[in-house]
């Protein structure tokens, strides 16, 4: 997790680059997460070779005041553009829907992050506001069916 989360690339539409301790640190809250939860983050896998290729999250998040149903993900830079974004992201929002029962899944994305919100678009996400979270502006994408 550490070549994701410590990549400038990969990070660029987050708070800052991650060290090793932070991700260590934040593994163990998302396992933690995940047991409370019933749901977090998830290998995204190649079926090709079994490489790991990110990650992908369905998480609650705290949005203005309102606890949302979120949909994340994080890519190595060399798999970027290639359609695993979208596929990962399509996973957890179904999952999300089938899985769990959540009617409403959204995506935080930074109004600046265009190929995370043409990830959205082609989800069927539209853009229903933006806020600020986390001390960023974010626009909340409500995906589509």
């Amino acid at each position: 997790m550490f070549e994701i989360r410590g990549d400038p690339d990969v990070m660029m539409f987050h708070s800052h680059v991650w060290s090793r301790e932070e991700t260590s640190n934040w593994l163990a809250r998302s396992i933690v997460r995940e047991q409370t939860d019933g749901h977090g983050y998830y290998a995204v896998i190649s079926k090709i070779d079994n490489e790991t290729l990110g990650l992908v999250s369905l998480l609650k998040q705290s949005v203005e005041g309102e606890t949302e149903i979120a949909v994340g993900y994080f890519l190595k830079r060399k798999h970027w553009r290639q359609g695993y974004a979208t596929e990962a992201a399509r996973a957890c929002r179904d999952y999300a829907r089938t899985g769990f029962g959540y009617d409403r899944v959204i995506s935080l994305i930074r109004p600046d992050n265009k190929p995370s919100q043409n990830v959205a678009k082609r989800l069927g996400g539209v853009l229903e506001e933006n806020v600020m979270w986390r001390d960023f502006m974010h626009g909340i994408w409500v995906l589509g069916r």
